[in-house]
């Protein structure tokens, strides 16, 4: 695409890929929808007449080595939607003279703008945590603020910044890489706040026109191989008046002229701040931002104050307004003003527990709020699901439900914390209980119901004709299809029959009896034996109805062949 000098993408287009204009280098010109999300791969490679671009608010990550090579361009608008500069996106832009990251922007790569050689101003917003290696080498700036979010400075960050005079490096800063500041021969002053423990090889080598070293630790930052190679060891090294032995006896530091910090303000420092009444510790007049997270629950918001170092200067105190939010002191002088943050925020749970578990309304048993799964068994004759409550031990906790969808279904209960870092999902796996029904439905000999057959009645006697010759054949039906049904049919007549059933619990079980008797059919209602039925028919009534014999017993009319009507 050496020829193309201009393009327009439609709105279709949702991300440039991977070396898409990659060597387009009379590309001039290019219009990049708001459809657009990514820039790819060394999109843009070496699009050397390409001198500026827009790229739109949709746009959330620019690829590595994007625009790399791209030497004629002079300026670029990152919007607010970008979160991440890949590795080498920039690299060797080297007509390229400012830049504003947004405050969108949490990760810059390694390469990011190295070459940039005529970039002389940069704005580093406070979202970004870490300037990774290489990523300003060989940049024009002159000077530099790194925001107090950033923790660490990568390896070689800002190697051969040949112009570079001073740089504000942050309380956050943790540590300094191997030759982050190497050959930075107009760098005449350096401050290493006390929150760096570690300083690599090479740090500061070259930085040959250093007339001083402040460091504000504490403990002395340990040291790579000669961080500070061709730096004079006969310039003074400002330590804490507290720490002054400890450095002389330190490696690498005691090479240095140790002296105590002398008191330095300017015009327009703060001497301290208050929070409540309360200073803020550790309180350092070249640091302009703070963060005070104040405990779980706070509603009162805090108000600060401030002392500054210049008594004809103004301190204007502006408050914050809501939680989380912001206070700011502003120091007014003649000729200067110096603005102080004090960021409120009010730290959340992270409690992702429950204090309850419930199922109608009864404890889940044994239930504690570190175990998450449960088993809960349902009697046998539950019909309706049960319905799953909970608590949560903190009371900002979310709390979502789920319903089981039947009697051996689970439910699930989402936990989310109140600050939105951690989560547990408790479930609640139910069963039912195997059933304890030990009765029949139906008891019958040679197909015929036993007479005055009830499932709470076990025992039975039949009085067969004189003349029945063949022992009747005994069956059964359970109440429940999971029982077992065992039948021990008679030997002889006389004789007795006998049915177990056992319960599907395997526990429960009840036996049948059947006694068989033969005796001659009586002539007359009166005569006949009060042997049927239960154990004994005592208490039943017989009566004639309609030329029909009925019998009464416990308060259930039969015909005379036992049969209910």
């Amino acid at each position: 695409c050496s020829s193309l000098t201009s393009i327009t993408l439609p709105n279709s287009v949702t991300s440039i890929g991977k070396y898409a204009f990659n060597g387009c280098s009379a590309l001039t010109s290019i219009t990049i929808p708001n459809s657009v999300t990514s820039i790819g791969y060394s999109a843009f490679y070496k699009c050397s007449s390409l001198t500026s671009i827009a790229i739109p608010n949709s746009v959330t990550s620019i690829g590595d080595h994007a625009f790399e090579y791209c030497s004629s361009l002079t300026s670029i608008i990152l919007p607010n939607s970008v979160t991440s500069i890949g590795g080498g996106a920039f690299q060797s832009c080297s007509a390229l003279t400012s830049i504003t990251i947004p405050n969108s922007v949490t990760n810059i790569g390694d390469y990011a703008f190295d070459g940039c050689s005529a970039l002389t101003s940069i704005t580093i917003p406070n979202s970004v945590t870490s300037i990774r290696n290489y990523a300003f080498h060989m940049c024009a700036f002159t000077s530099i603020t790194i925001p107090n979010s950033v923790i660490s400075i990568g390896g070689y960050a800002f190697w051969d910044c040949f112009s570079l005079t001073s740089i504000t490096i942050p309380n956050s800063v943790t540590s300094i890489e191997n030759s982050a500041f190497q050959s930075c021969p107009s760098l005449t002053s350096i401050t290493i706040p006390n929150s760096v423990t570690s300083i690599g090889g090479s740090a500061f080598r070259g930085c040959s026109s250093l007339t001083s070293i402040t460091c504000l630790a504490q403990t002395p930052p340990t040291c790579g191989w000669n961080p500070f190679y061709d730096v004079p060891r006969t310039i003074p090294l400002y330590v804490p008046a507290e720490c002054v032995e400890v450095y002389k006896a330190a490696d690498t530091w005691k090479e240095f002229q140790v002296q105590a910090l002398p008191p330095s303000y300017s015009p327009v420092d703060l001497v301290s701040i208050t929070v409540d009444g309360e200073e803020i510790a550790d309180f350092d007049p070249k640091a302009l931002t703070y963060d005070i997270a104040l405990p779980e629950g706070t509603t009162a918001i805090p108000t600060i104050g401030a002392t500054a170092y210049n008594e004809e200067a103004q301190v204007l105190l502006i408050q914050a307004t809501t939680l989380p939010g912001q206070a700011s002191a502003v120091v007014i002088t003649p000729d200067s003003i110096q603005t102080y943050t004090v960021r409120f925020t009010v730290t959340t749970s992270s409690d992702a527990t429950l204090a309850a578990l419930q199922y109608n309304g009864i404890s889940v048993p044994d239930f504690l709020p570190t175990q998450t799964a449960y088993t809960v068994q349902l009697p046998y004759n539950t019909i309706e699901v049960p319905v799953v409550t909970a608590t949560a031990t903190h009371p900002s906790a979310r709390v979502v439900i789920v319903q089981a969808g039947s009697l051996t279904g689970q439910a699930s209960v989402v936990v989310l914390s109140a600050d939105g870092t951690q989560s547990n999902i408790y479930t609640v796996q139910f069963s039912l209980a195997p059933s304890t029904d030990a009765t029949l439905s139906s008891l019958t000999y040679d197909g015929m119901l036993v007479p005055f057959f009830e499932a709470g009645t076990l025992h039975y006697t039949v009085d067969l004709p004189s003349e029945t010759v063949d022992v009747p054949e005994v069956d059964a039906v359970a109440n429940d299809r999971d029982a077992q049904v065992l039948i021990t049919q008679a030997a002889a007549l006389p004789g007795e029959a006998s049915v177990e059933v056992l319960a599907a619990d395997n526990t429960t079980r009840q036996t049948y009896t059947i006694y068989f008797s033969k005796k001659s059919t009586p002539t007359d209602i009166s005569d006949r034996p009060d042997t049927t039925g239960t154990d004994s028919d005592k208490g039943a009534t017989k009566l004639l109805r309609d030329g029909q014999v009925l019998i009464i017993r416990n308060g259930k009319t039969y015909n005379m062949m036992g049969q209910r009507l």
